[in-house]
């Protein structure tokens, strides 16, 4: 014998004798389920409507989806099977929702039901709800931004402040330099090194030079110093750096340190020569 189908329009209550139940309503109606007898009784349901469908289980029934129910919300494109499993119990054996794709020039993603709509359209934030049919409840809200193969778009993704964990910051700072130009500070000067370029060459003369280094912009930001020529005296960089340290010593041309802000102190990545392999700045 064939499924026996039935199309709801209007509030309803299950006789039994159907085998698949469309529902198709313009506004929201009430599915009233029956007694659960336990006989294994299986139905299908497809709700095709615009109209939000609630099943109801008969008196004290309940349904079982990721718990006890009283009720259940089957939202437009929305189908599940149900079956009679036990006296005064429904349970979901499957359960299928319907995706909208998103067309070229669209601006999201709808999922079956006013509550389970995100957008993404890249100018603007938005919340999306799951209502707990599918996942337990939850909202998330997502900031859009934009990316594109031209480089000011990506830059513009990039650019975002994000907060993490109560600090501010810009994906820039990882990426890319502050500043591309190199910095030069000759012997006999000293004073400040800058951080808002990667790369800056320092040189002492006879009685030697005292330089400073400031913190870094942000976390993870990278900086490297290379002693271009020693004319006698040593370089010696006041900052702060990982153990407590608080100087960076320069003693023969060509050794270079290349660090990294954690936050609160320089840490050292690689102390080294150009030159050689023996020489290496030291930090106390």
């Amino acid at each position: 014998m064939g499924s026996v189908v039935r199309i709801i329009t209007e509030t309803d209550t299950l006789n039994g004798s159907e085998k698949q139940i469309i529902f198709n309503s313009a506004t929201a109606i009430d599915f009233n389920l029956g007694p659960a007898l336990g006989d294994g009784r299986e139905f299908k349901l497809k709700n095709i409507g615009a109209g939000l469908v609630t099943l109801l289980p008969h008196g004290d029934d309940i349904i079982f989806a990721l718990a006890e129910e009283a009720s259940k919300l089957l939202y437009t494109g929305e189908s599940a099977t149900i079956i009679d499993y036990e006296v005064e119990k429904w349970a979901y054996t499957s359960y299928e929702f319907e995706i909208t794709p998103l067309a070229e020039g669209g601006t999201g993603i709808e999922v079956s039901g006013v509550n389970h709509i995100f957008y993404v359209d890249g100018s603007r934030t938005d919340t999306y709800t799951q209502d707990g049919s599918i996942l337990r409840p939850f909202t998330t809200t997502i900031t859009a931004g934009t990316v594109a193969v031209d480089n000011s778009s990506y830059k513009s993704l990039l650019a975002q402040t994000p907060t993490l964990a109560g600090v501010t910051m810009s994906l820039l700072d990882y990426i890319l330099p502050a500043a591309a130009a190199q910095e030069e500070i000759a012997g006999n000067v000293g004073g400040a090194i800058s951080i808002a370029t990667f790369l800056t060459f320092i040189s002492s003369d006879a009685g030697g030079d005292a330089f400073t280094l400031a913190g870094g912009s942000v976390m993870g930001q990278q900086k490297k110093i290379i002693f271009r020529a020693d004319g006698g005296g040593d370089a010696v960089v006041t900052g702060a750096f990982a153990g407590a340290a608080t100087t960076l010593t320069f003693n023969d041309a060509g050794e270079y340190a290349l660090l990294q802000w954690n936050g609160t102190d320089w840490i050292a990545l690689e102390l080294g020569s150009v030159i050689d392999l023996t020489n290496a700045p030291s930090i106390a």
